[in-house]
Parts: C-alpha cells; structure tokens; sequence
C-alpha cells in the first residue's frame, strides 16, 4: 500500500475571486466563507497539516485582508506547496521568507498605527472647518456626477449590493449626464460604457481592516482629483463605506453636491452584531457623523434606515426614503427558465423559489422547515414539488444540514452562489417566488428593502413573502403577494399549499406584482427620485 501522506487531498480555495478554475482530480474545492464556517464548526486542529497543497485563488495578489494571518493559516494546513494566485495570474509562494516580509510589514504598520489616527484626524478637521463656509449652486444636470464605490470587498458576482449599485449607475445618466464611476472593484451588470477608473487602496494596514479603509482615504486622493480634474463635475454620490470620507473631502473642495448612499451604520452594526465594537470607534463614529451631517441629500431604503440616519446627524428633511429597485428588462416574465429547469431535472414539476446570501433575517431555514410540513401534511406533493434556492452565505451550511436531516435532498435544490447575469434565469424556473424574512436577531427593527422582492415582482411570479417592515408596505395581501408572519413555519406551509392549489390566483397575483414593478419600483424612478429630491432642496 502507497503510504498515507500521499493520499492527501490538494485544497483550492476561492476568496474574493470571479475566477471558477477547473480543478484537478482529488482536488477539493471550497468558498473562504465555507472554509472558515469549517474551521468555526470543527477547530482549526482538525485542519492542521490535512493538505498535500493549498492554492488560493483571490482577484487581486496585493488586497487580500490579513495577509499574515492568511498566510500563516494556509501554511499551517499543508505539507506541501502553498501558493496564492490572481486573476492576472500573478502568484506568491507561501514559505518562509514570505511569512516573515509579511510579519514585518504587520508589525510596521501597527507601529505606524498612531501616525495615521493623527493625520486622519486633521484632515477630518480640516474637512470640517470648510464646510463651515461651504456654499453649493444649484445642481446642474448637464455635468456629469461622480459615483465613488469605495468598499473593500472584491470579486462580486452577486447580490444586492451589485444590483443596487449597477441600478443606480445604468439609469443615473437618464436624468442627469454621464456618471464618472470611481471604484475599487469592477461589478457583474454595470453598463460596460460607463467611464469607470479602479482605484488602488495601497498596500498598507491590510492587516487591520478599519486601518486599510483609513489609509485608502489618502491613496485615493491624487487618483480622484486626477480623474475627476479631467471632467466637467457635477455632483457627488457616494456609496458610504466603513470609515471613507472621500466624497466628503472632493464635494467641500470643488463645492459640489454631496448625496449619501446610508446603507447602515458600521459602527452600530460591529456593536450589535459582531461582537463587539470598533477597535477605533470614536473616530469611526466622527465619519460616520460628519457624512450623515454634511450630505445635501442622504438616500436610505427604509423608514427604519432613516429613523437611524437622523438620529446620528442627518437634517431630517435632506433624507430621502427611496426602495430598492429592479432592471424590468432584464427580470421579466418571458424570460426563458427551460436551462435551469432541465439542469436540475425540474421539468412537469411545480418550483418554489429563493434567492439571497443566506443571512441571518433571509429566512432561508424556516422554507426549508416549511417545505418539509408542507409535505408531511398533503404526501401527494412529493414527486411534483420542488424548491430551488439560490445563493451562498453564513447559513448556507445549517441549511445543507437541516435539506439532509429532514429528507427533502431530492425536493430542496441548493444551487450555491450563481453569476448575477445568471439570476433571472432560474427565478424563470419557478412558479412561486419566497421572501420568508424574519426579525433582526437582536430584536432591533428591520430596516432592509430586499432588492429579491422587487426582482421576484418583476419575473411575472406569485410572490409569498414575511409580513415585515417594509416588505408588508410594498406587498398588498391578497393583491400582490400573500403574506404570512415572520418565521411561522405553519403559516408559510399553509400560504404556499394555497398558491400552489389555486392556479387563478397565482396568475393574478403575478400579473399584479408585474405590474407594480413597472409602475413603482424600476431602477429608472429610483434614480429619478434622487435628481428631483437634491435639485428641489439645492434649487428650491
């Protein structure tokens, strides 16, 4: 017999990367995200040195976050070659001259750690003392707007944040000019002919993650004033990220309009649901402030998000409650689902659909416990039920668990994480569509505005959705949706045994909910509503 180091697996891992490499035989393939739910559910001991090889696939060789501690990891898990490889291709072995050139720039920059509050504290003043004598004309349509993605997360291929940012941008230029797009990623969905320049975070306080973003404020710099100094500017949009306050640096220096994409606030969002605080909080909270304070307009998605908003600085009459949004064209009812039908053998089948990341108020779990009532109370079912879910994230796993544990591995299709383009297509494999939503976990109110709801109105699909926050405000019972309250697996069984019964209303409440979307909730209006709001406030 071949000795037993031999028949060691190789490990490929995918993190952050649009990349789907072809692997080798007895190479397995896992997600970062599946790989550290690994290491939380069985300890990180169980891995150690498991891998004849570890190859980790990332967008980009010089923005991976915590490259020491990466590093050390995926050395500890292997006896083999261990290597890190981008989309361009460019590689890095892990031994040991890398460790210690990574260890050594950690440890500078923690030690330059003081050095970068400071200066990011006085730039803050000074952003500050300007806007004190800031004064801003009307907005002029006929310039172009600056759009600034400033997150650090790279290799998106789905989600609501793509949709929502390639919503904005495809339909900005409906009312106003050409928008200049200025981002640290490029996105599945946006119009390949907006003008867009990727800007380089740097290479610094990768380590620390509140530090990077702190950083990145000041390598952004002379890449912005050179990209938009060749433009006719505007105004500013900004997609608040943890920690940026570029937008506000370019709109007080070129005394432009500042609108504010709040998406929530960091600050509350590491208190209450990451376990802790911010290591740098208080200044943290000071950007968080002055962006919410200084917008001429700060756009949220839900009352509750602008409840939030206003109590940490916003003007209450400069935030504009605006909904998420939809591309009509492409989520629509003739979209062809005879693809996705046929892959996952669906065909004279009634289908059942979600899509989402698989967070804690997706609800993805209480489906799966509704599916399986609903086939232990009407047995019939099985055989002509299915359910497909779509998407990946942190309870992707529990759900694999409780899809075997209950029996349903033939009815519940678990798809994974597919391309954004790819979306519409299975959404036009089912005949019912599922928002089981349930309350944030730590009682506080539900503030979304699910982009998956108003795709699941646009497919020309009966919708069955959680009785929450603003879903219950956008859905009508009985007229666009049925709706059920949140998290009672009994009621969704019996809302969904009701739709799947009674072909006349699903077909009614589909054509209703087609029919709002295109009325309501496009891409186009949203955008529309942004331009109208800021021009009224800045032109009175």
């Amino acid at each position: 017999m071949g000795d037993p180091e031999d028949r060691r697996p190789e490990l490929l891992l995918l993190r952050g990367t649009r990349s789907r490499p072809s692997p080798m035989q007895g190479t397995e393939v896992l997600t970062w995200q599946r790989f550290q739910q690994r290491l939380s559910d069985r300890g990180k001991r169980s891995q150690l040195r498991r891998y004849a090889g570890v190859f980790m696939v990332v967008r980009h060789i010089d923005r991976v976050h915590r490259p020491f501690a990466t590093a050390l990891l995926l050395r500890g898990i292997t006896r083999g070659m261990c290597r890190i490889v981008d989309e361009r291709l460019h590689a890095r072995e892990i031994g040991l001259w890398h460790l210690l050139g990574v260890c050594w720039g950690a440890v500078g920059d923690r030690l330059n750690a003081p050095a970068l509050m400071r200066k990011a504290n006085d730039e803050l003043g000074r952003i500050e003392d300007r806007f004190a004598n800031r004064a801003v004309a009307g907005l002029a349509r006929e310039r172009r707007p600056v759009y600034l993605r400033t997150d650090l997360t790279f290799g998106l291929t789905a989600g609501g944040s793509v949709g929502h940012v390639a919503g904005v941008l495809n339909t900005l230029r409906a009312w106003v000019a050409d928008p200049l797009w200025l981002t640290t990623d490029t996105l599945p969905t946006v119009d390949d002919a907006i003008e867009h320049l990727l800007l380089d975070p740097g290479r610094h306080h990768w380590e620390h993650v509140e530090r990077i973003a702190l950083a990145a404020n000041m390598a952004y710099t002379e890449q912005v004033d050179q990209a938009v100094d060749a433009i006719d500017a505007g105004m500013v949009y900004q997609r608040y990220s943890l920690n940026n306050y570029t937008g506000l640096r370019l709109a007080v220096e070129r005394s432009l309009p500042l609108v504010i994409e709040f998406n929530g606030s960091e600050t509350w969002i590491a208190r209450n649901w990451s376990g802790g605080p911010l290591r740098y909080e208080r200044i943290a909270q000071r950007i968080e402030s002055m962006n919410l304070r200084h917008a001429d307009l700060v756009v949220v998605v839900s009352e509750a998000m602008r409840e939030q908003a206003v109590g940490l600085g916003a003007l209450p009459e400069r935030v504009l409650v605006n909904p998420n949004g939809v591309d009509t064209d492409r989520y629509r009812p003739d979209v062809d689902g005879g693809l996705a039908r046929e892959s996952l053998g669906l065909q004279g089948k009634t289908v059942l659909g979600f899509i989402g990341t698989f967070d804690r108020w997706h609800g993805a779990p209480v489906l799966v416990e509704a599916v399986a009532k609903l086939l232990a109370d009407r047995p019939a079912l099985r055989g002509a039920l299915a359910c497909v879910m779509v998407g990946d994230g942190p309870e992707f796993a529990f759900v694999e668990e409780r899809v075997a544990a209950l029996g349903l591995s033939g009815v519940v299709h678990l798809t994974g994480r597919v391309p954004q383009e790819e979306g519409p297509g299975y959404l036009a494999a089912c005949d019912v569509l599922v928002s089981p939503h349930v309350p944030n976990p730590d009682g506080s109110a539900f503030f979304g505005s699910p982009t998956k709801l108003f795709e699941y109105l646009a497919m020309g699909r009966a919708v069955v959705a959680s009785r929450l926050g603003q879903i219950g405000e956008v859905l009508v019972e009985g007229e666009t949706a049925l709706l059920v309250e949140p998290g009672d697996v009994d009621a969704l069984a019996g809302a969904l045994g009701r739709v799947i019964d009674d072909a006349p209303l699903r077909e009614r409440l589909a054509q209703a909910g087609r029919v709002q979307a295109e009325r309501e909730h496009t891409w186009h209006r949203h955008t529309q509503r942004i331009v109208d709001r800021l021009a009224s406030l800045l032109n009175g």
